[in-house]
C-alpha cells in the first residue's frame, strides 16, 4: 500500500513537472514572439527602400499581433503608421494618429517617443503649409529633447525647428539652428540624420538665395545618403538637385534630372514628392513654351494633388495647368483653372502663391478682353501683395523689438547689480563700522568704483538702445529696399496736409513698373530689386523738396506734388515716364529696358469733391492707371477736371470708369513715355531678355 501510494505521488509530481515545463515553454515562446514583433516593427520602421504601399501592407499584416505586443512596440507602430499616412497624402488620418500618440506618450511619460511624434507633427504642418503650427511643434520637441541628453533626438528636434524657421522667413535663425543640429548629429554618429540636415541647409540657401552654395549642400547630402539606401530621403534630395541644377530665376534646370526625380517619387509612392516633381517639371515646359507637354504634365500634377485628402494641395498644380492651357490657346479653360487655384490658395492661406495666381489671371482676363475683370483682379493682386509686405515688415519689426528687449533686460540686470553693490556696501558698513573703519573705507571706495564702472556700462547700453530705437523709428517709416517713405509714412504725411478746412492743391501720381513679374521670373528677384532701387532714384531726382515719393507696395510708387495745377500734370507725367523709358537700367548683369504706367489726378478735383478725401481721389488715379495699362503700357492717363456735377461723376465712377470718360463727364488727358526698347530683344551677359 505504501509502495502504491508512493508510486501515485511520484506520478503526480512527474505530471505536475511536465505541466510546469509546458507552461514555462509557452511563456518563453510567448515572450520570444512578443520580442519578435517588437523587432519586426523596428525593422519595418527602418525600411526606406520600398514604397509606402508596401510598408502599409506589412503594417496591416501585423495589426493582429500588435494587440498583444509591448506598449513600446505599439507606439512605434503608431508613429510609423502616421509617417506612412503623411507620405501618402492622408493628412487628416495622420493628424488623428499623431494626436492619439502624443496624448498617450504624455500620459506614460515616454519623452523619447514624444520628441519623435512632435518632429513628425512639425513635418505634417510643413506639408500642410501651416508654418505657425510647424514652429510650435518643433519648438516643443526641442524643449522636451533638451533635458533628455540624447543627441540623436536633439538633432532631430533642431532640424525640425530649423525648417520651421525657413517657412517663417527667418533664414538666419534657420542656418544657425541647422548647423547646430548637424554638429549634434555628427557627434551622435547618425549618418542618415546628417544627410537630412544637409538637405535642409540646401533648402535654406534656395531662399537666401545662394544657388551655388545650395548645390554644394545638396551634393554633400546625396553623397552622405546614397550608401545608406534611404530611398525616401534620396527622392527629396533628387528633387532639390533638379531645382538647383540651373539658375532658379531662369528655370533652366536639368530636364533629365527633373524626370528622374519624378520617376523616383512615383516608384516609392511618395505623394508630396510626386506632386512637387510634376509641378517643377511642368514649370520647365512652361518656361520653354512647350505647351502640349506642359498641359500633359500639369494635368498629371493636378491628378496627383487630388489624391490628397486636403484639397488645399492642388493650388500650384491648378495654376500651372491653367498657365499651360492659356499658352496652348485654350484661354477659357485656363482661366477656370487659375480661378480654381485662387480659391485653393485663399482657403489654404498661401498668400505668396495667391498673389501670383491673381496676377496671372489678371493678365489672362486682359488677354481675352475681359478688362473689367482684369482691373478688379489687378486691384486684388495689389491688396494681397501689400498685405504680404505688411506682414513681412511686422515680422522684421517684431524681431528687432525682440533684440531691443534683450538689451533692456541686460540694462535691468546691470541696474540690479548696482543696487546689490550699494546694499552690500551699506550692510557691510553698518555691521563693521565700530571696528573696521579703514576696511569699511576701502570697501566703500571699491564699491564706488564698481558702481561707476557699471554706471558707465549702463550708459553705453542705453546709448545703444537710443540708437536702436531711432533705427526702429526710421525703419517704421522707410521702405527697407529703397530708403523711400513706405505706405504707412506716406499716408500719415498726406493726412497732415489735408487736416485743415482749406486744403492746399496737390496732385496724386500712382504708377508701377510694366511687366515687373516677368522681370523677376526671368532675371531673378535680385535684379528686380536693383531695378526698383534705380526706379526710385530716377523719379526722386525729378521732384522738388516739397514733393513726396513713396514705395506704395511691390513695384508700385506714389508721388504727391504740391502747388501744381491740373493743366501741368500731363507734361509732368510724361517727363517722369520718359526718364524711365529713355535709358535702360544699369544692373549687375547688364542694361535692362524698363517702362512704367501711370494714373494721375489733382486733389481736390472740385470744391465739392473735397469730402471724398485724398483716398477717394487715389482710387480715381488707380482706375486711370489701369486705363493706361490697357492702352499698351508705357503710358499715363489722368482725370483733370469735372464737366458734370460731382454727384453725377461720383455715381458714374462707382459703375464704370470708362463710361465716365466716354460720356464726357470729366476732362481727361493721356501721355506716353519715350520710344520703348522693352519689346525688343536686348542681349546682355550671354542671355536674352524678351518680356511678354
Amino acid at each position: 500500500m505504501s509502495t502504491a501510494s508512493e508510486v501515485r505521488r511520484a506520478g503526480a509530481a512527474i505530471f505536475q513537472g511536465i505541466l510546469m515545463s509546458c507552461a514555462l515553454a509557452c511563456v518563453l515562446a510567448s515572450g520570444a514572439a512578443l520580442a519578435g514583433i517588437a523587432e519586426d516593427v523596428q525593422a519595418l520602421a527602418a525600411r526606406r527602400d520600398v514604397s509606402t504601399r508596401e510598408i502599409q501592407n506589412q503594417l496591416d499584416a501585423m495589426r493582429g499581433a500588435l494587440t498583444t505586443a509591448p506598449a513600446s512596440a505599439r507606439r512605434e507602430a503608431q508613429r510609423l503608421q502616421a509617417e506612412v499616412l503623411i507620405e501618402r497624402g492622408q493628412f487628416r488620418a495622420a493628424s488623428e494618429q499623431l494626436a492619439q500618440l502624443i496624448a498617450h506618450t504624455e500620459a506614460v511619460h515616454d519623452d523619447q517617443m514624444l520628441v519623435r511624434a512632435l518632429v513628425l507633427k512639425a513635418r505634417l504642418a510643413y506639408y500642410r503649409g501651416q508654418p505657425e503650427q510647424q514652429y510650435e511643434a518643433a519648438r516643443r520637441a526641442v524643449s522636451v529633447a533638451e533635458p533628455l541628453g540624447v543627441q540623436v533626438l536633439m538633432a532631430r528636434a533642431q532640424q525640425a525647428l530649423g525648417m520651421a524657421y525657413v517657412r517663417l522667413g527667418r533664414n538666419e535663425d534657420a542656418m544657425r539652428t541647422l548647423l547646430a543640429a548637424l554638429e549634434t548629429a555628427k557627434k551622435a554618429g547618425d549618418v542618415p540624420l546628417g544627410g537630412l540636415i544637409l538637405k535642409s541647409l540646401a533648402v535654406v540657401q534656395t531662399y537666401v538665395p545662394d544657388i551655388a552654395r545650395a548645390r554644394q549642400y545638396v551634393e554633400e547630402a546625396r553623397r552622405t545618403i546614397e550608401p545608406t539606401g534611404d530611398q525616401w530621403l534620396l527622392s527629396e534630395i533628387e528633387i532639390l538637385r533638379a531645382i538647383v541644377s540651373g539658375p532658379i530665376e531662369d528655370n533652366t534646370s536639368d530636364l533629365p534630372m527633373l524626370i528622374r526625380a519624378h520617376r523616383m517619387a512615383e516608384r516609392l509612392e511618395l505623394a508630396f514628392d510626386e506632386e512637387i516633381s510634376l509641378v517643377n517639371l511642368s514649370d520647365w515646359y512652361l518656361n520653354k513654351k512647350e505647351w502640349a507637354r506642359a498641359i500633359e504634365v500639369s494635368k498629371q500634377a493636378v491628378d496627383v494633388a487630388m489624391r490628397f485628402d486636403e484639397p488645399e494641395h492642388s493650388g500650384l498644380a491648378y495654376m500651372n495647368h491653367g498657365l499651360a492651357l492659356i499658352g496652348g490657346d485654350r484661354a477659357p479653360e485656363g482661366i477656370r483653372q487659375l480661378e480654381e487655384a485662387i480659391a485653393v490658395f485663399r482657403r489654404s492661406g498661401e498668400d505668396a502663391f495667391l498673389a501670383n495666381a491673381i496676377y496671372e489671371v489678371a493678365k489672362a482676363y486682359e488677354r481675352v478682353g475681359r478688362m473689367k475683370d482684369a482691373t478688379a483682379a489687378y486691384r486684388d493682386y495689389r491688396v494681397v501683395r501689400d498685405a504680404n509686405e505688411g506682414r513681412s515688415r511686422a515680422r522684421l519689426v517684431a524681431e528687432m523689438q525682440e533684440r531691443f528687449d534683450a538689451e533692456r533686460k541686460q540694462t535691468e540686470i546691470l541696474r540690479l547689480r548696482e543696487d546689490n553693490v550699494r546694499t552690500t556696501a551699506a550692510a557691510e558698513t553698518q555691521r563693521q563700522r565700530a571696528m573696521f573703519w579703514s576696511i569699511v573705507a576701502g570697501l566703500t571706495i571699491a564699491a564706488g568704483v564698481a558702481i561707476g564702472l557699471m554706471f558707465r556700462r549702463t550708459q553705453r547700453v542705453n546709448a545703444r538702445l537710443v540708437e536702436a530705437n531711432s533705427q526702429l523709428a526710421f525703419l517704421a517709416e522707410r521702405d527697407s529696399l529703397t530708403g523711400l517713405f513706405n505706405r504707412r509714412a506716406m499716408r500719415a504725411w498726406i493726412e497732415t496736409q489735408t487736416v485743415s478746412s482749406e486744403v492746399s492743391p496737390m496732385a496724386l501720381l500712382l504708377f508701377d513698373i510694366d511687366h515687373f513679374k516677368a522681370i523677376n521670373d526671368r532675371l531673378g528677384h535680385a535684379i528686380g530689386d536693383e531695378i526698383i532701387i534705380e526706379f526710385g532714384q530716377r523719379v526722386q531726382a525729378l521732384l522738388r523738396d516739397g514733393d513726396r515719393l513713396a514705395r506704395w507696395g511691390g513695384e508700385e510708387f506714389l508721388v504727391v506734388l504740391r502747388g501744381v495745377s491740373a493743366h501741368q500734370l500731363p507734361a509732368l507725367a510724361q517727363r517722369i515716364l520718359r526718364s524711365i523709358s529713355d535709358t535702360p537700367f544699369g544692373t549687375s548683369i547688364g542694361p535692362v529696358p524698363v517702362t512704367a504706367s501711370m494714373g494721375f489726378v489733382p486733389f481736390p478735383l472740385d470744391p465739392e469733391a473735397v469730402d471724398e478725401g485724398w483716398e477717394g481721389h487715389l482710387a480715381i488715379a488707380d482706375q486711370a492707371l489701369y486705363r493706361a495699362k490697357g492702352s499698351g503700357r508705357n503710358a499715363g492717363f489722368g482725370v483733370l477736371a469735372l464737366v458734370a456735377p460731382w454727384s453725377e461723376v461720383r455715381r458714374g465712377l462707382a459703375e464704370s470708369f470708362d463710361s465716365v470718360i466716354a460720356n464726357g463727364l470729366v476732362i481727361s488727358d493721356a501721355c506716353r513715355g519715350g520710344a520703348s526698347l522693352v519689346d525688343k530683344v536686348i542681349p546682355f551677359g550671354g542671355r536674352n531678355y524678351s518680356p511678354n
